[in-house]
């Protein structure tokens, strides 16, 4: 797999968060990589909200240059994500499809998708994340749309970690699997329901590694009550 194609549509997934994952991957497919690098970045924040298909029209006509040939524009015709397929319930207005697909589309036009960044220490991407969100938030002019340092977190959490840890798998080189792991130690942990009931029966994480491995043995094991396989679960059921 293309390693461009792959962390693009990872970062859509991550935007799009557990609730809306599926919508905002397909986005990413129709709107492929390849194609989508050829536009102006005005044209490029008009061709991800077209293709949401949470915008009008004639919003995406004036963002779409007339000077543009057919051969460059005609992919853009090829259909849209349907608007029903976007989930509101279970959404924070922070987190609405229609915010963080315009919220994407800002992040996806400023990102160059060179992913030199992963050959970096964990402290020097960690540097360069934060530079990367603070370039972002600059070119987006309504403050109510930038990006927030938590947001931001999850993107790194649930997008670059992910995709440095796969690249790493993928090129044999487990150093740079041990960093990606390594930059979770220095995040702080994400609060939710989930950790909240770790945190109630007495398992409290430390950093963004412990809440994202304590999530994956809730979805593991909890919600399919495997709890006579895990230690934790045992040891919690003894008590």
């Amino acid at each position: 797999s293309n390693p461009q194609e792959v962390l693009y549509i990872q970062i859509a997934r991550s935007f799009g968060n557990k609730l809306n994952a599926k919508p905002f991957e397909e986005l990413s497919r129709r709107l492929p990589l390849n194609r989508f690098q050829k536009l102006s970045k005005r044209e490029r924040i008009g061709a991800v909200k077209h293709v949401s298909g949470l915008y009008s029209l004639t919003t995406i006509q004036d963002c779409i240059s007339e000077q543009r040939n057919s051969s460059v524009i005609s992919f853009l015709e090829g259909g849209c994500v349907n608007s029903f397929s976007w989930k509101y319930k279970g959404a924070r207005p922070g987190g609405f499809p229609n915010r963080r697909v315009e919220q994407f589309a800002f992040f996806v036009s400023e990102f160059d998708f060179d992913h030199f960044f992963i050959f970096l220490s964990p402290k020097e991407l960690l540097g360069y994340f934060r530079t990367l969100f603070r370039t972002i938030n600059a070119s987006i002019e309504e403050k109510s749309m930038r990006i927030s340092t938590r947001l931001a977190e999850v993107l790194i959490i649930n997008c670059f970690v992910p995709f440095m840890f796969w690249f790493g798998q993928q090129m044999h080189r487990s150093d740079l699997c041990e960093n990606a792991l390594e930059i979770l130690q220095l995040l702080p942990f994400e609060m939710n329901h989930i950790l909240t009931e770790w945190n109630r029966v007495g398992i409290r994480p430390q950093h963004a590694l412990d809440s994202q491995g304590l999530l994956e043995i809730y979805n593991n094991h909890c919600l399919k009550k495997k709890c006579l396989t895990c230690s934790i679960g045992i040891n919690v059921l003894k008590q």
